[in-house]
């Protein structure tokens, strides 16, 4: 009997660590894929906003040239307008405007380049498709006049009449992309690739790459056209290494991004530990055949302590398998020692399958230290302890459970176990989620504008004040915007107070698009007015966000026969500063309220810095 429980002992013992394994090896490129999938989604969504912003300059920079008129002051406010875009958008080598014959007629450069780009294929394409007038990506080129590989982002440019009135381009600088891949690819050795749909190669780890036409691929014969995102595995074109491999396509542009992780590289990890297995395993096979060795001399007197362990647990195991708690016993190793029955009904194991592994096995991982460490404590000055946490059905979906625990010590047993009552509490954990969840959306409700979506005035006080204090601790600098919108009264007389609302939301959206950071904040103030605030922002700095949300809210071109411009405009009063003892919030936003009063009294539609008129009333008078 010995031999025969011995050799079945053994091989579940290596069919254990066979399956192990095994499910670690699919663990680790079930993992590997999550972590691939999830970086190419954000690479896309980073391409994806990168391109948009590029986009939106040329849309901007075309609508500006349409609105101008031929005037010399006009051309090198466009120059200047380009070389702005150029230095605000990393991604952005240079922007520049070619005429209807290829000559160059408006540059982010210092100077106009004296160049004819009219034999361009993007060029060509313009001119010769007048109905479409929707950005371009072209394949790599040569720069004739900085002479670097470049990729341009290309928009026709139509007169008044509809006739061809030349391109805007911005080139589109490959190194950008290149230096912000290479952080993620030196980690487990990952390449990332970014490609057209049409299958050339635009960005690669190995420059000699770029350009290449991956039509061949699978990717581009098939998996592209089924899906625009995926994960299998390949044999590298580029190197030759079989790599696991995940591509998301973007949905506003012609473009793909893929990244692909060799499977060596994770494996790594999973072949290290299967050597570990393997030694334990000869290691506990070998202590496993000695103690058979012992068993065999010991048996008659182990055949007595177990009848007499079973008579003693008998009146225990009586109660503890008709109570709806599961009751069980475990040593301060972790290691199972009983399980009543009413587990299967709690957590849809049966005792004899359950038994068999480490009480902490299927508690969820973010708190499997947490029970290990209050089991630690449990001793004979700390015999009780009650704890919550979330442990795994059969069928994988978690449950919350409450456990009693008690540190037992009994003087015929050489060690101390834990005797443990578990019950199941995902009801009541279920109606604390949702208070929990109500109260935050009432939160969020409070302090957000219904009409617009924005943050309303609670929030914006409640952030500013937050923030100038951190700004005191800090000593840096901090500026507010107050906006009102211009003859908004007439506004809503004449058209109405529906076309009023959708003029504000209109209104707020413009503003919103300007902010760039995660800090900056945009509210409702009340009525008409809207209130920006500027973290870590100097007075000269917020005045360039104003002028942005300015020229934002002026190219709505929302029609206001009320206003002298014919138009929706806006007048911005901005205020900013350190804050130290001389300044205070309220103290910030009457500056800011008296800077928009006088942008009101110089005519609107302007920008007025309180910082830059020491003669500013900060109190806007009665009236």
């Amino acid at each position: 009997m010995i031999v025969v429980l011995l050799a079945f002992t053994l091989a579940s013992f290596w069919a254990l660590i066979a399956w192990k394994g095994m499910q670690e090896r699919a663990l680790a490129f079930a993992k590997a894929g999550s972590e691939t999938q999830g970086l190419t989604h954000s690479l896309a969504q980073h391409a994806s906003k990168s391109f948009n912003a590029v986009a939106l300059a040329l849309f901007g920079a075309g609508q500006y040239i349409l609105h101008s008129d031929k005037s010399a002051r006009a051309s090198a406010e466009i120059n200047d307008l380009l070389a702005q875009y150029a230095k605000n958008i990393p991604q952005v080598r240079e922007i520049g405007v070619l005429a209807e014959n290829g000559d160059w007629m408006f540059s982010s450069f210092e100077t106009v380049p004296a160049v004819n780009n009219g034999d361009r294929d993007y060029f060509r394409y313009h001119r010769d498709h007048p109905e479409d007038e929707t950005p371009r990506i072209s394949e790599p080129l040569t720069s004739r006049v900085t002479g670097r590989p470049t990729l341009l982002m290309t928009q026709r440019l139509s007169n008044p009449d509809g006739s061809f009135g030349g391109v805007i381009f911005a080139a589109i600088d490959l190194a950008y992309f290149r230096s912000f891949y290479a952080e993620f690819e030196a980690d487990l050795n990952r390449t990332v690739t970014l490609m057209k749909t049409n299958g050339k190669v635009l960005v690669h780890r190995r420059d000699d790459q770029v350009g290449k036409d991956m039509t061949g691929t699978a990717l581009f014969s098939g998996r592209l056209k089924d899906a625009g995102t995926g994960l299998y595995s390949i044999v590298s074109p580029f190197d030759g290494r079989t790599k696991q491999f995940a591509y998301e396509r973007l949905s506003d542009f012609p473009i793909v991004i893929s990244v692909a992780v060799a499977e060596d590289t994770i494996l790594d990890g999973w072949r290290g530990d299967r050597r570990f297995d393997l030694l334990l395993g000869a290691a506990i096979s070998t202590i496993l055949i000695g103690l058979a060795v012992v068993l065999a001399l010991q048996t008659r007197k182990r055949s007595v302590m177990a009848r007499m362990l079973r008579e003693r647990e008998r009146g225990y195991r009586l109660l503890a398998e008709n109570v709806e708690d599961v009751v069980t016993r475990i040593d301060m190793d972790g290691r199972r020692l009983y399980v009543s029955p009413s587990i299967e009904k709690l957590l849809g194991w049966s005792a004899d399958e359950i038994i068999r592994e480490s009480a902490y096995s299927n508690i969820h991982p973010a708190h499997r230290e947490l029970i290990k460490g209050l089991i630690g404590q449990l001793g004979a000055q700390n015999r009780t302890a009650t704890c919550e946490y979330m442990t795994r059905r059969r069928d994988g979906n978690y449950v919350w459970v409450e456990a009693q625990l008690n540190f037992v010590q009994d003087p015929d047993e050489p060690t101390a176990e834990i005797v443990g009552a578990i019950r199941d509490i995902s009801k009541r954990k279920a109606a604390e989620e949702q208070l929990v969840a109500a109260n935050e959306q009432l939160k969020a409700l409070s302090e957000t504008d219904p009409l617009t979506g924005l943050a309303n005035r609670r929030r914006f006080d409640r952030m500013f004040d937050a923030e100038f204090k951190r700004c005191q601790r800090s000593g840096s600098q901090l500026s507010v915007l107050f906006i009102d919108i211009d003859k908004f009264k007439s506004f809503n007389d004449t058209y109405g107070h529906s076309a009023g609302d959708d003029c504000i939301r209109q209104v707020a959206g413009a503003l919103a698009s300007c902010l760039k950071r995660p800090a900056d904040l945009v509210a409702r103030y009340g009525g008409e007015e809207f209130a920006v605030l500027l973290p870590e922002t100097a007075a000269i700095n917020a005045e360039v966000v104003a002028e942005a949300a300015r020229n934002a809210v002026h190219d709505l071109a929302i029609q206001h026969h009320g206003s002298p411009d014919g138009s929706v405009t806006i007048s911005v009063g901005v205020a900013g500063g350190k804050c130290d003892a001389r300044n205070s919030t309220s103290s910030m936003l009457a500056a800011a309220d008296g800077a928009l009063y006088l942008a009101k009294e110089q005519g609107r539609n302007r920008v007025c810095v309180a910082a830059e008129n020491p003669s500013l009333t900060l109190v806007r008078p009665a009236g």
